[in-house]
């Protein structure tokens, strides 16, 4: 990996991958082909199992009810859409039990309404 790359460097590597989309969808898509439900699971409900580079996939911020609490969710509608179709598999049911893992825990509940959000139609007709 490049030194721009680094974790040591991440905003400033985000702000560089502004202006280059395939490269940084590249980066994004290895995330999460990393991942299995489970591990995305623990992304989220766990800080400390962050990786280096853990964040491309998942952004972490205080939580709105509680701002001592960390919040964690998905870094942005395209991720949701990649972590649905890689990891996820488009599978009902098992984007269901992700969304009823998460939606119980104030620092995911904002994570488990994107699935919900963006795959609502399956859950909600199945």
């Amino acid at each position: 990996m490049e030194p721009l790359l680094q974790s040591s460097r991440i905003p400033r590597s985000l702000f560089a991958l502004a202006d280059l989309p395939d490269q940084y969808e590249d980066l994004v898509k290895a995330e999460i082909n990393k991942l299995s439900p489970d591990s995305l699971t623990r992304l989220l409900r766990q800080p400390d199992a962050a990786t280096e580079t853990s964040h491309y996939v998942i952004c972490t911020g205080p939580s709105p009810g509680n701002r001592s609490k960390p919040e964690r969710n998905f870094a942005s509608p395209y991720v949701i859409e990649a972590c649905c179709k890689l990891t996820l598999e488009y599978k009902t049911d098992r984007m269901k039990t992700y969304y009823d893992l998460m939606h119980g825990d104030p620092t995911t509940s904002t994570a488990a309404g994107m699935v919900l959000g963006h795959r609502a139609d399956q859950f909600l007709w199945k």
